[in-house]
């Protein structure tokens, strides 16, 4: 797969090592610009004045400090040819506006600065479930009740998951909730929190994917098992996502107006969950390839 007839070329800074996703088991190339996405789509350059564009590895949330310019000598008047990965949550704040005209890689992207970063690639959280519902589908076949259920921890930092619960109570609307004792989204796919998660995605219509200490990977988990997943939070998820719901919406309302929608509705959400599917599919069959057509409209001249 190409999309430039000759590779750009990319600078790397000597100090960038491998992802977090590339040293965890079964992540390995998941994101966009890993070493074998360099490698398959870039011809590396050792002299940044030969280079197209300039990678600047993965920094967490946690060490936002390491994006300057005595890191990046490069990064002054060549923004928007720079790339970047911000891993974490990047929940309450976005990256530095030192990069809001670089291409930044992100799992995380509040919806209230959109405009302000034009160059922003939003890609899927990941999770083991994620990965192994990519190479082995499940089948779950049609939902036996229509409803709302959800599962997880509560978010004790901004308590919305708390808000969404008093709404399915206000809402009186049939369904499932489980608070689980901690963060599991990391949990063994074949662990009993798994199981029971999947069980409740069999049998319910709806999965809330209401945002926590970050943003949801449920959200993702539900579009690749053909299940109809509303994010609620105040960020843009990948590709914009199916349904989205604004935290400070009338989320009771909303669920008793999906309740009350018909069948030919219903199964255009489902078409379009399908069609989101295969986005997610294509994304991770070749992340980098994906995140460069994608960035190819946002390019400059170089």
């Amino acid at each position: 797969m190409e999309i430039h007839k000759v590779k750009p070329k990319l600078y790397v800074y000597p100090h960038v090592g491998p992802s977090l996703h590339e040293t965890t088991p079964g992540f390995e190339n998941s994101i966009p610009m890993t070493a074998l996405g360099r490698e398959a789509h870039f011809d590396i350059v050792s002299n940044p004045d030969d280079a197209d564009y300039f990678y600047m590895g993965q920094v967490p949330d946690k060490d936002v400090w390491l994006i300057n310019h005595a890191r990046y000598p490069y990064l002054n008047g060549r923004e928007a040819r720079h790339i970047i990965d911000c891993e974490g949550d990047w929940r309450d704040y976005d990256q530095p506006d030192l990069i809001k005209d670089s291409f930044i890689i992100t799992g995380h992207a509040r919806v209230e600065s959109l405009s302000k970063y034009p160059r922003r690639f939003v890609r899927p959280v990941i999770s083991p479930l994620m990965m192994r519902l990519i190479k082995e589908p499940i089948e779950l076949g049609q939902p036996e009740k229509r409803g709302f259920w959800f599962q997880g921890q509560m978010d004790f930092t901004r308590r919305y998951r708390e808000k969404v619960l008093q709404a399915v109570v206000a809402a009186d609307v049939p369904g499932d909730w489980q608070w689980n004792g901690g963060w599991s989204c990391y949990a063994d796919e074949n662990s009993d929190i798994v199981k029971s998660y999947l069980e409740k995605a069999r049998v319910w219509s709806y999965a809330l994917c209401p945002i926590g200490e970050g943003p949801s990977c449920r959200f993702y988990e539900m579009a690749l098992l053909g299940r109809i997943g509303i994010l609620i939070g105040d960020y843009r998820p990948f590709e914009g996502g199916v349904v989205r719901w604004g935290v400070n919406d009338s989320l009771a309302t909303m669920m008793r107006l999906f309740m009350q929608m018909g069948e030919n509705e219903n199964r255009d959400l489902l078409r379009e969950t399908v069609a989101y599917r295969h986005q997610l599919l294509e994304y991770f069959d070749d992340p980098t390839f994906y995140f460069l057509r994608w960035a190819k409209n946002r390019a400059v001249n170089y």
